[in-house]
C-alpha cells in the first residue's frame, strides 16, 4: 500500500515542483511523427550495433557463470564497435558528459571505500550506538531512520549503502524495540529510494544527469523534497499500515 501511494504521489509532486513550460503536447507529438517519417531505413551499422549491444547484455547477465568482469565486457563491446567502424575515436571523445562523469564518480567511489578501510565507518557505527542512549525511544528511531536515509549523500552505490550501514542500523533499531520485520522492511525500502537525492547516488542517476535536462541544483532540490515525501509515506503511513496488518 505505501509503495502504491508513493507511485501515485511522487510523479504528481515532481510535476508540481518542475512544471513543464508548455503543457500542450500537440506540437511535440507532431514533431515526433514528422521526425519518424523522415527517418531512413535501419542501416547495416545500426543492425550490427544492436547485435553488439545484445551480446554485451547477455554477457553481463551471465557474468556470474562466466566469471567475466563487467568492465571488461563493456570494453569488449566498445572495442568491437570501434573495429567494425560503427563508432570512431572522435565519437568516443566527443561524449564530454560521459568523461565528466568518469572524472568525478570514480574519486567518490574511492573515497567511500577508503572511509570503510580506515575505520571511519566503524567509528560512525559506534558513535550512533552510544548516541541513542539516554534519549526517548521514539526520537532515537526517527533520528536513526533519517540518518540512514540521508547518509547516501556521501555514497555512490546502493550496494555500498547496504553493505556498510544496513545491518548496524537494523540491529540498533531492533535493540530499541522495533520489530525485526518492520526494521528490515523500512530500511530496505528507504535504501532503494535514497539514491534519488543526488545525481551520483547510483549508476543510472549519472546517466540521467548526463542528458543535461536538469541542473545539479535543481536535481538536489527536487530530490530532497521527494525524499521528504517518501520518508513520510513509508515512515508514517507505511508503519501504520504494517500495524494494521499485524506486523508489530
Amino acid at each position: 500500500m505505501p509503495t502504491i501511494l508513493a507511485v501515485i504521489v511522487t510523479p504528481l509532486l515532481i510535476f508540481k515542483l518542475h512544471h513543464p513550460k508548455h503543457t500542450d503536447l500537440t506540437t511535440v507529438r507532431q514533431t515526433a511523427i514528422k521526425s519518424l517519417s523522415n527517418m531512413k531505413r535501419i542501416s547495416a551499422n545500426e543492425v550490427m550495433m544492436v547485435i553488439v549491444f545484445l551480446a554485451v547484455v547477455v554477457l553481463w547477465a551471465t557474468s556470474a557463470l562466466t566469471g567475466l568482469d563487467n568492465t571488461l565486457i563493456a570494453m569488449f563491446g566498445l572495442t568491437v564497435l570501434l573495429i567494425l567502424r560503427i563508432l570512431t575515436i572522435d565519437d568516443v571523445l566527443h561524449e564530454k558528459q560521459g568523461w565528466n562523469i568518469f572524472l568525478w564518480l570514480a574519486p567518490l567511489i574511492g573515497v567511500t571505500e577508503y572511509l570503510n578501510k580506515t575505520g571511519v565507518v566503524n567509528w560512525i557505527k559506534l558513535t550512533l550506538t552510544n548516541s541513542v542512549h539516554g534519549i526517548s525511544v521514539g526520537l532515537a528511531i526517527v533520528l536513526l531512520v533519517l540518518l540512514y536515509f540521508y547518509v547516501h549523500y556521501l555514497l555512490t552505490s546502493v550496494l555500498i549503502h547496504v553493505q556498510t550501514f544496513f545491518i548496524p542500523f537494523a540491529l540498533i533499531l531492533v535493540s530499541l524495540g522495533v520489530r525485526p520485520i518492520v526494521a528490515t522492511m523500512l530500511l530496505g525500502l528507504l535504501t532503494c529510494l535514497s539514491p534519488g537525492t543526488t545525481h551520483y547516488g547510483t549508476g543510472t542517476a549519472s546517466i540521467y544527469f548526463s542528458t543535461g535536462f536538469l541542473s545539479q541544483k535543481e536535481w538536489w532540490r527536487i530530490g530532497f523534497l521527494v525524499s521528504v515525501s517518501n520518508i513520510l509515506i513509508y515512515g508514517v503511513i507505511g508503519v501504520l499500515w504494517w500495524k494494521v496488518l499485524g506486523l508489530w
